[in-house]
């Protein structure tokens, strides 16, 4: 192989590894940015009430913890009656991938998980307070959906 080729070779062989480092960086950024899209939509549905809907963001998992009636009383109860509040604002915190989680010791765990830090703040009759939760975003049949941690 002469000097020209050797050369050519060479930056072919770096171009391709650049180009492998930048298409698995932007497939992780992408997949970071869906989960903490799934999480801002679930919220933005809760602020509006609309937890029917917001239930169907959940995992599947989720769903062996409540009916979507049973979440939609309950949501609506705390939120509006014994928090005395119609809203609440929210901000994202930090995220962080997990390689597996669980959401109890029980269950086999997911892979690929977003844990995705929560602050809820309510303006109520009781004065303005904050909850802060730890979200879950896993990907069921190709759609990032909500879990929460019961242990």
């Amino acid at each position: 192989m002469n000097k020209s080729r050797r050369i050519s070779f060479l930056f072919l062989v770096i171009f391709l590894i650049t180009l492998s480092i930048l298409i698995f960086y932007l497939i992780k950024t992408t997949a970071k940015h869906e989960a903490i899209n799934t999480v801002k939509e679930f919220y933005r549905e809760e602020q509006k009430g609309n937890f029917g809907t917001s239930y169907d963001l959940f995992h599947s998992s989720m769903h062996q913890h409540f009916t979507k009636d049973q979440y939609i009383q309950k949501r609506a109860h705390v939120f509006m009656q014994d928090f005395g509040t119609k809203s609440f604002d929210f901000t994202i915190g930090d995220v962080v991938h997990l390689k597996e989680w669980s959401y109890n010791k029980e269950e086999s765990p997911i892979k690929d998980v977003y844990q995705i830090s929560i602050s809820l703040t309510f303006h109520s009759v009781f004065g303005v307070f904050s909850l802060e939760q730890d979200v879950y975003v896993a990907k069921q049949k190709n759609e990032w959906r909500i879990l929460w941690e019961y242990e």
